[in-house]
């Protein structure tokens, strides 16, 4: 998964590469064979947020954490971020299609309030850090 998005070569070389420890992680967790897809839905999470996270952090301006914050929260692209720079779409497509691949997985089951869940936590963990972000300047 990771190597089929190739996020890393969409974006500046800022964020942390912790995929492997966060699997790890995630392995001690949930050790049993059964909970495989659980394992790697939780590893993408993860994922998501530590780039979330390191995108506000590291190298977003404040007015650019903005836009993409509210983006997320409306979980679509903003009319803004046409005017962005391209690694700002490419975390914004990143974790638009990766909630939409847990989606399309879940909803066959019918577990997609898992989902909702997941795109609310999402939007308010971005919130969170962009508030901290702006509070700390």
């Amino acid at each position: 998964w990771y190597k089929e998005v190739d996020i890393a070569s969409k974006l500046p070389p800022y964020f942390r590469h912790i995929i492997i420890e966060s699997h790890f992680l995630i392995q001690a967790v949930f050790s049993d064979p059964q909970l495989s897809r659980a394992r790697i839905m939780l590893t993408q999470y993860y994922t998501i947020l530590t780039i979330i996270d390191d995108t506000f952090d590291r190298y977003a301006s404040l007015p650019e954490a903005e836009i993409l914050a509210n983006s997320l929260e409306r979980c679509t692209p903003d009319h803004a971020m046409d005017n962005e720079p391209e690694y700002l779409k490419a975390v914004l497509n990143f974790i638009l299609d990766t909630l939409e691949d847990f989606e399309k997985e879940l909803r066959s089951e019918g577990k997609t309030y898992s989902v909702e869940a997941n795109i609310e936590e999402v939007t308010n963990q971005s919130r969170i850090i962009y508030i901290y972000i702006v509070s700390s300047d």
